[in-house]
């Protein structure tokens, strides 16, 4: 019998294993711990490794307990940078003006806090640069689905290279460590099943009430008025529905995935069996018991999440420009040009025949199905340029094109042969170079993105710091103005001083000498002088109120 076939015990029937590397041929049947038919269960005592693709020997319960623990903090942090990205990198950006009262405050102040509080502001600007949180979807959509092909096609992939994948895998929103688990209480198919198809809706439950507490908090620390309140709450629905948005599309191909494989069987001598888990019996009571809550899943993940997406963008689809609806469902389709603001579907329907309608077929048809799909959604691409941004496309076209090349060697190796160290070792690096290739295209323009950032801020604080060093300048030379004009005022009202102080000397005297003894022309003179020192008198206190002299000081 050859390596990568499996018979029953006095059988003459030979079955195909799951993976070639599972059955050994010749006398022995089953390879690395394994057990059961075609060698696809571990054996009592073993747990499924998601790193190497064997079995690994169970741990003890408190090694197991703290490797459980450990796993999950990891995978938390993990998925806190991925919510960051999506959250931050595809934040709408409004444009805010600044006054020049603020600058000068700022400056006055000497408050640094408050520059770089004002040059946040500054910076939220709109504009059509390449965004980190496309780039992050459609690298995440091609580790998706080739982790997914690796678990259902039966090629025989080099050893190193599945480790890789084990470690990407996480990538599917399946945080839990169901292998150190296993070792700690039984689990079947049916359990996972039914904890992926809670974790999500508890996960959004638990951020929907975190936001709720942190709006309530919100609302009794600032006094500020209703309006403003409403607006506050408006941002957290908002914000809310981002949150939801990219945790259903992480949770897309993987729960479709996992409720799909309810209904995919495999006869090995006249009993079906569970693909997911050859321990369990198709179309028995228990598997009866438990199809409600798969035909409940179907009708959530696979067929629900894209129906919910398209009446979002239906129910929007006149008000995708508006800065409220970019911020909460930019996600779905801020990417794509305006006549293809749908394609996020589009691409939906890809990822779902490439990760669960390709469990269906007969392992000899899995690979071309895969490399047919996937080279018809190419041409799509080619044809429509459905991104903004050029270089999006280019990059998915690079996605697909590696997907393609990926099943094509995949396709090659499916034939059980075995490989000496080095061949596994030459193949392993090209298949682990040509998987990261995007991913490290995505790290590149991760850090272009946070290099163009800084620059900007930069580029703004030193514009910010021009302006308010102009404020100043302005200031002083307004502050001299004003100096300038009350010591001309001062020396215009001690003149007016004099002037009345001599005028009232020269009537004194003329007062002495009396009417008759004045000179001609004196008392129309002085009628002439009476007649016009009011009005110039008046005319002066216009000017000087006019150049900003305090009236009162007149």
């Amino acid at each position: 019998m050859k390596s990568g076939y499996w018979r029953a015990n006095g059988s003459s029937t030979f079955y195909r294993c799951l993976r070639p590397t599972h059955c050994l041929g010749g006398d022995s049947d089953c390879n690395d711990n394994r057990a059961g038919p075609l060698c696809a269960v571990c054996a009592e005592g073993y747990t499924p490794s998601s790193f190497t693709g064997g079995c690994t020997e169970c741990p003890s319960q408190t090694k197991a307990w703290w490797s459980s623990i450990l796993i999950l903090l990891a995978l938390f942090i993990v998925f806190i940078a991925l919510y960051y990205v999506a959250l931050r990198g595809g934040e709408p950006r409004p444009v805010e003006r600044i006054s020049p009262l603020d600058i000068e405050v700022s400056i006055i102040s000497s408050d640094r806090d408050k520059l770089d509080a004002q040059v946040a502001r500054l910076s939220q600007e709109t504009r059509e640069s390449p965004n980190i949180m496309f780039n992050l979807k459609i690298a995440l959509s091609f580790l998706q689905i080739f982790t997914r092909l690796l678990d259902v096609v039966d090629s025989r992939w080099p050893s190193y290279f599945e480790t890789f994948l084990g470690y990407i895998g996480v990538v599917n929103f399946d945080f839990v460590p169901w292998e150190t688990v296993s070792c700690i209480t039984p689990i079947d198919f049916y359990t996972k099943l039914l904890s992926m198809m809670l974790i999500a809706p508890v996960a959004l439950l638990l951020i929907s009430l975190g936001l709720y507490v942190a709006m309530l908090f919100a609302d009794r620390q600032d006094m500020a008025d209703d309006n403003t309140q409403r607006n506050r709450r408006a941002h957290y629905r908002r914000l809310l529905w981002r949150i939801i948005l990219f945790t259903l599309f992480l949770v897309y191909p993987s729960m479709s995935a996992k409720s799909l494989s309810m209904f995919v069987c495999n006869d090995v001598e006249g009993v079906d069996y569970l693909v997911s888990d050859f321990t369990l019996e198709c179309f028995d009571s228990t598997w009866h018991t438990y199809m409600p809550y798969a035909v409940v899943g179907i009708l959530v993940y696979p067929v629900g999440i894209p129906l919910l997406f398209y009446g979002l963008l239906h129910h929007h689809r006149n008000s995708l420009k508006d800065e409220n609806v970019v911020y909460a469902f930019g996600f779905l389709y801020k990417a794509f040009c305006e006549d293809l603001y749908f394609f996020e579907l589009v691409d939906m329907v890809f990822k779902l025949l490439m990760t669960s309608v390709l469990a269906f077929l007969p392992s000899m048809w899995q690979l071309p199905y895969a490399m047919v799909v996937a080279g018809l959604y190419s041409i799509l691409i080619l044809l429509r340029s459905p991104y903004i941004r050029t270089h999006d496309d280019r990059i998915h076209l690079l996605a697909l094109i590696e997907m393609i090349l990926l099943c094509m060697c995949g396709y090659i190796l499916q034939q059980p042969q075995d490989f000496d160290y080095a061949i596994d070792v030459a193949l392993s690096v090209i298949f682990i170079g040509l998987t990261i290739a995007v991913v490290l295209l995505f790290i590149y323009h991760g850090v272009l993105y946070v290099r163009n950032e800084m620059q900007e801020r930069a580029r703004l604080k030193a514009k910010l710091t021009r302006g308010a060093s102009l404020s100043r300048m302005s200031s002083r030379s307004r502050i001299s103005s004003r100096a300038s004009v009350a010591t001309d005022a001062q020396s215009l009202s001690e003149a007016a001083d004099r002037t009345s102080e001599a005028d009232a000397q020269e009537g004194c005297e003329l007062a002495e000498l009396g009417d008759d003894d004045a000179p001609v022309g004196s008392t129309e003179s002085t009628e002439f002088m009476n007649e016009e020192e009011p009005e110039e008198e008046f005319q002066g206190e216009l000017e000087l109120t006019a150049l900003g002299f305090p009236a009162s000081k007149l």
